[in-house]
């Protein structure tokens, strides 16, 4: 083989039998499956992850459209009870004179 340099530097040239050799060529099998294995794991867990996120994201959907729903609805029933509650001095010309208190908001 004949030297060459090279940044002031002697080196030998490269051949090709010296980088196809069996010696340190590649990797091997166990290494291989073990690579792919861990790699199936990651991927594996990755989808599931992402999986579990999608479903909690509609479950909390859900969850605050029901929220919504159920504060309109006590709004409402608020709003129904004070006007039940309300004390007007005067009677109303249908409402039956015993009763102190009653619904004359409500029924109107």
């Amino acid at each position: 083989m004949k030297a060459f340099r090279r940044h002031g530097k002697t080196q030998k040239p490269v051949s090709v039998s010296d980088s196809t050799g069996s010696e340190g060529a590649g990797y091997s099998l166990p290494e291989v499956m073990i690579a792919s294995t861990v790699l199936a794991l990651v991927v594996t867990n990755s989808v599931g992850t992402l999986t579990q996120s999608g479903k909690s994201f509609s479950k909390s959907r859900e969850r605050d459209a029901i929220s919504t729903l159920i504060a309109k609805d006590l709004e409402g029933l608020r709003a129904t009870a004070f006007n039940y509650m309300r004390c007007d001095p005067s009677p109303q010309p249908n409402e039956p004179t015993g009763l102190p208190w009653g619904p004359r908001q409500f029924l109107r």
